[in-house]
């Protein structure tokens, strides 16, 4: 059960670490199969939670997710639909704009457009051809959830034996977007998500179900 350093004064001075060495001493008092069915017990327990806790983006201290930088659930402009005073939009790639007048026109070309003035611009009007008009869905944060693939079992993944228990992505394209979303990209400007582990609650789990395993062989 324990994630041993290489450095064994390091090891000692990480609280998880020193949790679960006090928890391998208890369990060595285990069988080889009563190991094995400890393990793969509290592994499957805990891809069960790290699964939740993703579903919910929020990680294990249950603190939210960093939103997308771009967070809108998107939808074009339908025809004839005007786009209101102050309503944000998308056109291409400028995002959340708003004008402070509208009127709906037509440009050269006999595309519908909408004309408009931004508020810091009072003396200029800008048209925006309604095709390329993208606006907010309502009830669209339902759709924004992040990672709604990631953390599938398909995935997200445990492995037990009678000496450990281990969880996570362990190989192919999934595992690279894993890491670079648990640990952040700086030069992609992405902040750090952490996917999975543990809080207080599940090492206190942890701590019972070994217990219990013990209790039941003595």
């Amino acid at each position: 059960m324990a994630y041993r350093d290489a450095d064994s004064e390091k090891y000692s001075a990480d609280p998880l670490n020193k949790y679960l060495d006090d928890l391998e001493s208890l369990i060595k008092n285990l069988s080889a199969p009563e190991r094995k069915k400890l393990t793969a017990k509290i592994a499957r327990e805990m891809q069960k939670r790290n699964r939740q806790r993703i579903a919910d983006n929020v990680d294990p201290q249950h603190i939210a997710y960093a939103p997308r930088a771009h967070a809108w659930d998107l939808r074009r402009l339908r025809d004839g639909e005007k786009l209101w005073i102050r309503q944000k939009f998308n056109f291409f790639k400028d995002q959340d704009l708003e004008l402070a007048f509208t009127r709906q026109a037509v440009s050269r070309n006999g595309n519908p457009v909408i004309q408009g003035r931004h508020p810091d611009e009072p003396r200029e009007a800008t048209g925006y051809v309604n095709e390329w008009i993208y606006l907010k869905k309502r009830n669209g944060n339902k759709k924004l959830r992040m990672f709604k693939k990631l953390k599938g079992g398909k995935y997200l993944r445990f492995k037990s034996d009678s000496q450990s228990a281990s969880i996570g992505f362990f190989s192919g394209l999934a595992a690279n977007i894993a890491y670079e979303h648990h640990y952040g990209n700086s030069r992609k400007n992405l902040p750090a998500r952490e996917l999975v582990g543990f809080n207080t609650d599940d090492l206190s789990y942890i701590h019972n179900e070994v217990l219990a395993a013990v209790s039941k062989g003595i």
